[in-house]
């Protein structure tokens, strides 16, 4: 490659239909590197950087695996390849202050027989969609659009789309606000009638209504993490540790609701805490906490 390219998430996996291999524009196939930001305080930084992304792929291939229906992993050909979606930091207010340097949304082919990928296309977003969650039925994704301005307002975005089961290609439905700056997270309700996102720089996690259509509504309920931060510097971490940052307020970092769907668990990088919610399904509430885990 080129340049060095910082991605985000691995999304998922699902059969596709056979087409030839596009050539990537850098004459690359998924290829991801991580690329040391220049003045790095913490030197092994980049290093723990790429085996958290290492160890991000690993689950979640490990994730798709369980969840596919058996069935369906019987009967599907060995040799019939299977389809990837990449988030990435697409936008000049990358990460962490760095600039983003992916085009969007990267749709990949993976050979199961050898596990290699290759592009076929790219869904323009310049909003860093950082993060990627489907519904229950598979037919629509959600991207977490990871800035700190939508519409004037300091706030990133959450994006829906229709995903065409043939291709994998992927049609924008709308954007709205995720009620928050700088969307790190968000997943998708049991239910698939809501969206569940936290907002890393603005230390809320909001609920979105899913629309018949798959598109999405304005928030149906905000939540602010109140309370104490944690200590700023971990005294155990190693260097290059996530540990020694993002102590200074809340920062809501990821957001899931429990298999039932009547409890929504969402983790505080800035506090060190686990909030549990009760999930009102009808209002589209978080009703009372009903616990903070230390």
């Amino acid at each position: 490659m080129t340049k060095a390219t910082r991605m985000g998430r691995l999304l998922f996996l699902v059969p596709a239909a056979t087409r030839d291999k596009p050539r990537g524009r850098d004459g690359c196939y998924g290829q991801v590197a991580v690329a040391e930001r220049p003045g790095n305080p913490y030197p092994g930084e980049a290093r723990a950087r790429l085996h958290l992304a290492i160890m991000r792929l690993l689950l979640v291939f490990l994730t798709v695996a369980a969840a596919l229906p058996m069935p369906a992993q019987q009967n599907r050909p060995s040799n019939r390849p299977l389809l990837a979606y990449v988030g990435t930091y697409s936008s000049p207010q990358g990460p962490e202050g760095s600039r983003g340097n992916g085009q969007g949304i990267y749709l990949f082919q993976i050979d199961p027989s050898n596990g290699n990928l290759s592009q076929r296309e790219v869904i323009p977003n310049g909003s860093n969609p950082s993060c990627l969650a489907l519904d229950p039925s598979k037919t629509h994704l959600y991207s977490a659009n990871e800035t700190s301005t939508f519409e004037g307002a300091n706030s990133g975005s959450v994006s829906a789309y229709l995903i065409d089961r043939s291709t994998g290609h992927l049609t924008l439905l709308n954007t709205v606000s995720s009620q928050g700056a700088g969307p790190a997270h968000l997943s998708v309700h049991p239910s698939g009638k809501h969206v569940l996102v936290a907002n890393y720089g603005g230390g809320t996690v909001a609920v979105l209504p899913v629309r018949p259509d798959g598109s999405l509504g304005p928030a149906t309920d905000v939540k602010k993490d109140e309370g104490s931060v944690s200590r700023a510097r971990s005294a155990t971490a190693p260097p290059g540790s996530f540990a020694f940052s993002g102590h200074d307020r809340p920062h809501a970092h990821m957001i899931q609701a429990d298999p039932s769907g009547k409890f929504v668990l969402a983790s505080d990088l800035g506090m060190d805490r686990i909030f549990i919610w009760k999930f009102d399904a009808e209002k589209g509430a978080l009703a009372s906490i009903s616990t903070v885990l230390p």
